[in-house]
């Protein structure tokens, strides 16, 4: 009931948020701790998350998924699909509407939206009101308001919100970089990268200081710039 009535009883003495459920404020009361319980009973190496370790335990089962050109293993098959298409830029996932085609299955899911008429959102966050729908999505828009990090990487033990997140990050520790800048030909792992690298070229300033309307090409750079003016502010 306390869904619908908007009440939240447990607070968290860190940063002082609510939450309606008890088991959601115990999963985010981790975001302000170090402690790292969950240990591989094999090698000892520890987790904040419980899912890190079970993701990491696979491993050591031998129940990992192998990459048949190098050889490297992976804890679940989707992080495996993923990373074969490092190994080949074929773009297997092609739209059954337009035929554009994807290198990764998770892009032409996106796509395939834009073709898609305007579809029901029944659930609801019960903080923001904000409506989505599938449940799987409220689900990952709620750990924005509970900092739940669920999703861990086994290799460097950083924590994430979303799966997708964690998958994309773990292209860097592959070493690969496939995406190439068309004009220096410098090559990086991740396609961000590439984007904020390619405004050397364009001279592209995007994110402009609030106070002084000076332009910068990076949003890190703006949040250094705006120390100068006493703030941290960044628009």
């Amino acid at each position: 009931m306390r869904v619908h009535s908007g009440v939240k009883p447990y607070h968290c003495f860190h940063c002082k948020q609510c939450f309606v459920r008890k088991a959601d404020l115990q999963r985010h009361t981790g975001v302000h701790s170090n402690d790292r319980p969950h240990h591989c009973p094999v090698c000892r190496k520890s987790f904040k998350y419980k899912y890190g370790l079970s993701m990491h335990f696979k491993l050591h089962k031998g129940e990992g998924h192998e990459c048949l050109v190098c050889k490297k293993s992976f804890s679940t098959r989707h992080i495996l699909e993923r990373h074969m298409s490092t190994h080949a830029e074929r773009r297997i996932y092609r739209c059954s509407v337009c035929k554009v085609a994807f290198s990764e299955r998770n892009c032409l899911s996106q796509h395939t939206k834009l073709h898609t008429e305007e579809r029901p959102r029944p659930y609801e966050c019960h903080v923001c009101k904000k409506k989505f729908i599938t449940r799987h999505d409220l689900e990952r828009h709620c750990r924005t308001h509970t900092g739940e990090k669920p999703y861990q990487c086994a290799t460097c033990e950083k924590a994430f919100s979303d799966r997708g997140d964690l998958t994309r990050h773990l292209v860097v520790h592959s070493g690969e970089k496939r995406y190439m800048c068309t004009i220096c030909n410098k090559a990086f792992t991740m396609q961000s990268s590439l984007k904020t690298h390619a405004r050397v070229h364009t001279g592209d300033k995007p994110y402009p200081c609030i106070i002084c309307k000076k332009t910068f090409s990076q949003k890190a750079n703006v949040a250094r710039h705006m120390k100068i003016h006493g703030t941290r502010k960044v628009m």
